[in-house]
C-alpha cells in the first residue's frame, strides 16, 4: 500500500502523462469509450488492467489506474464515483438445483441457502449476498471466495449459491451451472471510480465517453445456462 504522498504523485504523473490505465471488472466493456478517447487522442497509450471486486477501491486510490469501470460499493473518501447503469442480478445454481428451472426466483425463496461469502469489504459481502435478507434473518454462509471463477466451481459443486450481475453471468459459462435473474432485490450499480485528486483532459474526455456509451445488458441477454 503506498503512502499518501506516493499515492498523490503517482496519480499526478499518470494524469498528465500520454498513458491512461484503466481498470476494468468482469463482464464490463470499456471498447466504445477507449474508442472515442482515441479518436480526439490518437496516440495515447491505454493499458487495461483486470480487477477483482476487492482490488477497485485501492487500485485507484493507489494510482494502480487512472479509472475503474467496477460495481457498487465501493467506499472510500479518496475516490470519485460516476454512476453509469443498473442491471440485474442473478443467481448461480447447481444444475440439477430445486429452483434451476425457474424462469426467476425470490431472494426468499433462498432463504436456507449457503451463498458464497467475498474477501475484502463488508459492505460489498452484504450486497452482494442480499445479507441480511428482507425478513431480517441472516445470509446462510458459504465458503469464501476470491474471483468468479471459485464461485462456479463451489457452485457446481453444490457447496452453495451464489448472486451474480447479469452482466458478469453471461460472460462465464460453465457446465453444472444455471443462472436464473431473482426478481426482488436491488439492482446492481456499475460505475466509474477515479481520484478525487486526479483530474486531466485525458480522464475527462474518456469519463465523458463511458457516460454517452455506457449502457445496461438489453432486455434480450439472457443468463448463462449450461
Amino acid at each position: 500500500m503506498l503512502a499518501a504522498g506516493d499515492r498523490a504523485t503517482a496519480a499526478a504523473t499518470q494524469a498528465t502523462s500520454n498513458q491512461l490505465s484503466i481498470g476494468f471488472s468482469a463482464g464490463l466493456s470499456v471498447t466504445a469509450a477507449v474508442t472515442t478517447l482515441r479518436s480526439t487522442y490518437p496516440h495515447i497509450e491505454v493499458i487495461m488492467k483486470r480487477l477483482e471486486w476487492f482490488e477497485q477501491h485501492d487500485a485507484v486510490r493507489d494510482g494502480v489506474v487512472d479509472v475503474c469501470i467496477g460495481r457498487l460499493p465501493i467506499i472510500g473518501t479518496e475516490v470519485n464515483v460516476t454512476p453509469l447503469y443498473n442491471e440485474p442480478r442473478v443467481v448461480l445454481l447447481q444444475t440439477g438445483h430445486r429452483l434451476a428451472d425457474k424462469e426467476s426466483v425470490s431472494i426468499l425463496d433462498l432463504a436456507d441457502e449457503p451463498i458464497a461469502r467475498h474477501e475484502g469489504s463488508a459492505s460489498w459481502d452484504a450486497f452482494w449476498r442480499v445479507d441480511p435478507r428482507p425478513d431480517g434473518r441472516p445470509a446462510p454462509d458459504g465458503p469464501f471466495v476470491t474471483s468468479i471463477e471459485e464461485k462456479l466451481e463451489y457452485v457446481a459443486n453444490g457447496d452453495c449459491i451464489s448472486i451474480l450481475p447479469v452482466s458478469a453471468a453471461a460472460s462465464y459459462v460453465r457446465s453444472g451451472v444455471k443462472s436464473v435473474p431473482i426478481y426482488d432485490i436491488t439492482l446492481a450499480t456499475v460505475a466509474a471510480t477515479t481520484r478525487h485528486d486526479s483530474r486531466s483532459l485525458v480522464l475527462d474526455v474518456f469519463i465523458a465517453a463511458l457516460q454517452l456509451s455506457s449502457k445496461p445488458p438489453s432486455a434480450s441477454q439472457d443468463p448463462v445456462k449450461s
